[in-house]
């Protein structure tokens, strides 16, 4: 005989949006019912979904959230609405720990304008690139601050530039520093 259950997920030190996808997902563009609506044939026995969880940069030990079956959609939504736990039919935890190694972040500066005879003429802009390298099985986020100080030219020669945010994406390895 066919049958249809719904599932929902709902926080517990995992965070929802931050650690993982919820089910429902308020940003999906499938309607909540489309999201949460597990359907078995007269002969299935077993169905599975996948809960997308994301990695990120903190050390958090290992985190769950919860995962909960319901025979019906108004079961599910009595249980929203009110927090009847009598409505959920049944429940589990499900786990995620951190990567097991998060890379370690090198950075080096490079400019348009060697030193010498090439170097750039006073008035021309200096392009500046800072090189991302990583170590370590987990490429993340990294934000690193740009600073400019005075060498054999002063701020009178310069834009200075203090504590300029430079943000890489998980998949940056460079960030270029236009004028």
């Amino acid at each position: 005989m066919a049958s249809t259950v719904f599932v929902a997920t709902e926080d517990s030190t995992a965070v929802g949006g931050e650690d993982y996808v919820s089910i429902p997902d308020l940003n999906s563009t499938e309607s909540f019912d489309e999201q949460m609506e597990i359907k078995f044939g007269g002969l299935d026995t077993k169905k599975e979904f996948t809960v997308k969880t994301y990695a990120d940069e903190e050390q958090e030990g290992t985190e769950s959230f919860y995962v909960g079956l319901f025979k019906s959609l108004g079961a599910m939504n009595s249980y929203i609405e009110t927090g009847d736990e009598s409505q959920i039919h049944t429940y589990l935890d499900a786990y995620m720990k951190d990567p097991s190694q998060i890379g370690s972040y090198d950075y080096t500066v490079t400019t348009d304008s060697p030193s010498g005879s090439s170097a750039k003429s006073e008035g021309e802009d200096i392009t500046v690139t800072i090189t991302r390298s990583v170590s370590g099985s987990f490429v993340g986020e990294s934000e690193i601050y740009f600073n400019t100080t005075p060498g054999s030219a002063d701020e009178t020669d310069y834009v200075s530039q203090k504590a300029i945010p430079v943000k890489f994406t998980s998949n940056e390895e460079r960030y270029r520093l236009e004028p």
